[in-house]
């Protein structure tokens, strides 16, 4: 359970660094130790199922924090283009601004392709094909618990879909 609530707290970390600007600005300085916490859980606990070396290990910790990195800025793009579908539709917004906004969601959608295209041609340099399987799994599940954590605090609304 407590995996669960670091996962749910790794995700909240999305709000990046403007988010320290702002008062309880150490409120997010101690999610990104969480998120920390979370990733190297994940690590180890990846690394153990898949039965990886020291070295490979390494490599795997190496590329979870650059694929976090950039998962959250595309969780950002995500959720900041959701407020403003919402915001359209509750404002009344004319076709010409919602045809911009399905734009920027199909190249959303397109940016988030590349990176899993990216993150699976990176995991191929040290993975065999039957482990990048195993970790896209073990990925999945740890995304589906953080959802579900999120969903049931009442902070999945805006969290990203289809």
């Amino acid at each position: 359970m407590t995996l669960r609530l670091l996962l749910v707290l790794a995700l909240l970390v999305a709000a990046g660094p403007a988010a320290a600007q702002r008062p309880g600005a150490g409120r997010m300085e101690r999610r990104a130790q969480l998120e920390e916490q979370v990733l190297d859980r994940f690590v180890q606990r990846a690394g153990a199922d898949l039965e990886l070396d020291a070295a490979h290990r390494t490599q795997l910790r190496t590329y979870v924090r650059a694929s976090a990195a950039e998962r959250r800025q595309l969780h950002r793009a995500s959720l900041e283009l959701r407020r403003r579908m919402l915001q359209g539709l509750d404002q009344g917004g004319d076709d010409a601004q919602f045809e911009g906004l399905l734009r920027e969601h199909a190249e959303l959608q397109e940016r988030e392709q590349a990176l899993a295209d990216r993150e699976l041609a990176q995991l191929a340099a040290f993975l065999t094909p039957r482990q990048r399987t195993h970790y896209l799994l073990l990925w999945m599940r740890l995304q589906e618990n953080a959802r579900a954590m999120l969903m049931q605090r009442g902070r999945g609304a805006l969290a990203p879909g289809p």
